[in-house]
């Protein structure tokens, strides 16, 4: 599952907080812990983890990768793997 907001308030606190609503949901605890990703514009981005395990990241992307996209406003989005969280 993937979520991703581009707008011009989009940052990591914004879609983090969609990512917490929907772990909250589904009723299940997380951590992040803070992982560098090639997309993603440094220090606002973390792995998302539950029982310890990997199961995606979340981001705000770096304005080189948004722009090669055309777009032109912030681009924010987490990813997680359903396998793994359910």
């Amino acid at each position: 599952v993937a979520a991703l907001i581009a707008s011009a308030e989009a940052g990591f606190s914004s879609v983090h907080s969609y990512l917490d609503s929907l772990l909250y949901f589904l009723a299940k605890t997380y951590r992040l812990e803070g992982e560098e990703y090639p997309f993603a514009i440094e220090g606002r981005a973390a792995s998302v983890l539950v029982d310890g395990e990997k199961i995606g990241f979340v981001a705000e992307l770096h304005p080189e990768v948004i722009s090669r996209w055309g777009i032109e406003v912030p681009v924010a989005a987490f990813e997680l793997n359903l396998n793994r969280l359910l």
